[in-house]
């Protein structure tokens, strides 16, 4: 047999015996089950969401018995408001927005996280300064939402007031790409990106931004995409549940393992073909920010819960485990079913 054909082979042996591997694993934790229909809400296009179109496209979810309709909600907020409505069960989204809706009264609770992300507080490259951003819009996306809470923590940091010294423009714009492009379009003078746009603008787009702050900097540490549901939903229905949980720990573990399928699904997601920014959001958030893991993070909660306490007073004294629910991944933990993944 030729060397090359020795070589695929061997390729292919490991493949199927890595796909094999996951599929056992699988067998071990969940049962045979009708299809159990969920609606699945997400608050932005941005790679963090890669275990979920990848659990969803890879038939991850399809094998655990769950047939997910996923509905992008532009803003956090919006997406809580749908959860609470009962529109969607299960909402992709930053934390905070189901902390602030919990203390308002509503069935909400997180019950996993994607990792903590860094964010950076940029403006327009004319703008070099502090001092410079006085008067100017700082687009958010909507009031209440992440992009609000972390911006005003960034402002405060840098000595400013940001509720006299900036204008906070609602913008309804919850991607950190699609902002970064509309601030370089006249809408805002600054806004609350990630990293990874910050280098996209400079590859693609040929721009430059100016980096006032860091949310890192103040101390804060931020999720972009937790996992969100109502105590009702993990109370009535704790086997769908669960079995959804065991689908995004697979998602985690496809996007790490199976880097070129990754890859795709980035670029048709995104709508990007530049390798050079692929492999950076690849990097970013597969590599660097998915936890294999994904409890909910309760430091995040800790700092929402401070920054609310202006609105809600005495929220900062708020027992954090109020709002999170750690049960499904311990009891999928426990059976050691995520380390034999990554055996």
């Amino acid at each position: 047999m030729p060397r090359d054909m020795i070589v695929a082979w061997g390729t292919m042996k490991a493949i199927l015996k890595a796909a094999l591997k996951v599929v056992f694993i699988s067998m071990l934790c969940v049962e045979t089950h009708a299809a159990d229909r969920v609606r699945l809400g997400y608050s932005s296009i941005t790679a963090n969401r890669i275990p979920l179109w990848l659990a969803q496209e890879g038939g991850i979810f399809a094998r655990h018995g769950i047939d997910a309709e996923m509905l992008l909600i532009p803003s956090g907020t919006t997406g809580v408001q749908a959860l609470v409505a009962g529109e969607v069960q299960i909402l992709s989204a930053t934390g905070a927005t189901a902390v602030a809706a919990a203390l308002r009264g509503a069935d909400t609770v997180i019950v996993g996280s994607l990792g903590v992300i860094e964010y950076k507080l940029v403006a327009l490259p004319q703008i070099r300064s502090v001092e410079a951003l006085k008067g100017k819009r700082v687009g958010i996306t909507r009031f209440g939402s992440f992009t609000d809470f972390g911006s005003r923590r960034v402002l405060r940091h840098l000595g400013l007031n940001p509720e006299k010294d900036v204008v906070l423009l609602q913008t309804g714009i919850a991607g950190a790409t699609q902002r970064l492009m509309a601030m370089f379009s006249g809408t805002m003078d600054s806004t609350l990106t990630q990293v990874d746009t910050i280098f996209l603008a400079q590859i693609k787009l040929r721009r430059e931004v100016s980096v006032l702050g860091s949310l890192l900097e103040t101390g804060y540490r931020a999720t972009g995409a937790d996992i969100i549901t109502s105590r009702r939903f993990v109370k009535e229905k704790p086997d769908l549940a669960r079995r959804f949980m065991i689908a995004i720990i697979e998602g985690i573990h496809m996007a790490r393992t199976q880097k070129d399928r990754a890859l795709r699904m980035l670029s048709k997601q995104l709508k990007e073909n530049d390798p050079r920014i692929l492999e950076a959001q690849y990097r970013t958030f597969v590599i660097d920010t998915f936890p294999t893991k994904p409890y909910p993070d309760e430091v995040t909660v800790r700092f929402s819960l401070e920054d609310l306490d202006r609105e809600f007073p005495g929220a900062k004294d708020k027992n954090v485990s109020q709002f999170i629910d750690t049960s499904l991944l311990k009891a999928i933990d426990q059976t050691g079913f995520i380390d034999k993944l990554y055996k």
